[in-house]
Order: C-alpha cells, then sequence, then structure tokens
C-alpha cells in the first residue's frame, strides 16, 4: 500500500495547539494541507488550493519590510 504523504514527517512538522483546556490538538501544515488536496485532486480541494496559496503569499514578509522602509 503507498500512502500519499509521509506520515511521521507531516506529524513531525505539525503545529500544535489547546483548543481548550486540556484538548491539545497537531494541525496540518499548510503547505502539507496544499499537498494533500493537490493529491486528492477533487475540484473543491483545488479551488481550496489556490485559497491556501494566497494566504502562504499574505504570510511572506514584504521586500521593503526586510530593508526597513
Amino acid at each position: 500500500m503507498v500512502e500519499p504523504f509521509d506520515f511521521r514527517t507531516e506529524y513531525e512538522k505539525a503545529m500544535r495547539g489547546e483548543l481548550m483546556p486540556g484538548l491539545s490538538m497537531c494541525f496540518v501544515s499548510l503547505r502539507g494541507l496544499i499537498a494533500m488536496k493537490e493529491l486528492a485532486g477533487r475540484p473543491r480541494d483545488l479551488d481550496d488550493v489556490q485559497h491556501l496559496r494566497w494566504i502562504l503569499e499574505e504570510d511572506k514578509p514584504d521586500e521593503s519590510d526586510a530593508r526597513g522602509l
């Protein structure tokens, strides 16, 4: 059986957070989620991929910020 992604790798890269006291969760990375949705290839997933990529672009530091402008 071939897995669509390496679970161990994704688990190690997962973001962790506490949803409420005593309830911790792991969340797949944004890049991992994009890759999983691309592999699924369903129209809704591919639409999600575009939106997730926009989020990635928004999170990139602005070049003017790096120069102190």
